[in-house]
């Protein structure tokens, strides 16, 4: 079981909730509290709006509401990124030093074409993890979604100093891209970028598919909107060369698995779960905007070599 704020010991995770005397208890840490009960104030999912005796149901029902939840889910944000950077470098310049990795090359991926113009499908991994930030208003199942994506990074960090696997192999051949063309430019930028090892399982295909799944959690219709980009992000990361099958199929099957473990089972709220629509389209401006950064480099010029 666990602790409400408020004073009421409640066990168990399921619908039947029972209440024993009260106590005064401590607030548990919001990486702790991760399953309140809503069946007081369903609908505002902590975020402080209402009159003042909402707000003092919301302190005493939800406990460890952050009193500031855009600054906790910036620092998340912050963490779990320098998380997978450091972790995706470090990982990946030790494995390189090393020199021993493995190739998990089949006649499928063989007969898989190299088609650049799926780098711009790719590219959709390096902001879809940010799309739940977007469209998930409620601070409980953000935080789940956290924990998720610290689960998946664990795993992918483990079974990548376990078992080391390497595309350089798969890679097509850098020196004969068309770098005058922003598919080829855009192919070697990666190439020259992403290392290829830290390949199994795809992390990138794995956040794709957790992202998704929590956006449907909080509202189905955000979910649905990001179902052909995780589509197109697993179908992109072989045909660009950067992942072996076995990759991407291993990292989508890690993402559903923790989706299903820990954001899936969240009880969220029966409103405001989600933010309205100006969240998906405040990360497309974000995603766009990437892509146009990226563009007015190339436009200048400059060669990734």
């Amino acid at each position: 079981g666990w602790l409400a704020g408020g004073g009421k010991v409640v066990w168990g995770g399921g619908s039947a909730h029972t209440a024993t005397q009260s106590i005064k208890t401590p607030s548990l840490p919001f990486f702790i509290s991760l399953d309140p009960p809503f069946d007081k104030c369903e609908d505002k999912c902590g975020e402080g709006e209402g009159d003042a005796k909402s707000r003092g149901l919301l302190r005493g029902t939800f406990p460890s509401s952050h009193p500031h939840p855009l600054r906790e889910r910036f620092m998340l944000i912050g963490m779990i990124f320098l998380l997978f950077v450091g972790g995706y470098y470090g990982i990946g310049s030790v494995v390189k030093s090393h020199g021993r990795t493995h190739a998990l090359n089949t006649s499928l991926d063989d007969a898989i074409p190299f088609v650049p113009t799926f780098i711009f499908f790719y590219g959709w991994c390096y902001t879809a993890m940010f799309y739940p930030a977007f469209v998930i208003r409620c601070p409980y199942l953000f935080r789940r979604l956290c924990v998720a994506f610290m689960l998946v990074l664990s795993v992918c960090y483990t079974v990548w100093c376990a078992f080391p696997v390497s595309a350089a192999n798969l890679r097509y051949d850098s020196n004969a891209l068309d770098i005058n063309a922003f598919d080829g430019w855009c192919v070697s930028l990666n190439y020259k970028l992403d290392p290829p090892v830290n390949c199994f399982p795809s992390l990138h295909v794995a956040t794709a598919v957790l992202s998704g799944g929590s956006a449907w959690r909080a509202r189905p219709v955000f979910g649905y909107i990001a179902t052909p980009t995780v589509f197109v992000i697993t179908l992109a990361v072989v045909f660009v060369k950067q992942h072996f099958v076995a990759d991407a199929i291993v990292g989508f099957g890690l993402g559903v698995l923790a989706y299903y473990a820990l954001v899936h089972r969240a009880r969220t709220p029966a409103h405001n779960a989600a933010y309205s629509w100006w969240g998906p389209g405040l990360y497309l401006v974000l995603h766009c905007s990437v892509y146009l950064a990226v563009y007015v480099v190339f436009a200048t010029g400059w060669k990734p070599m």
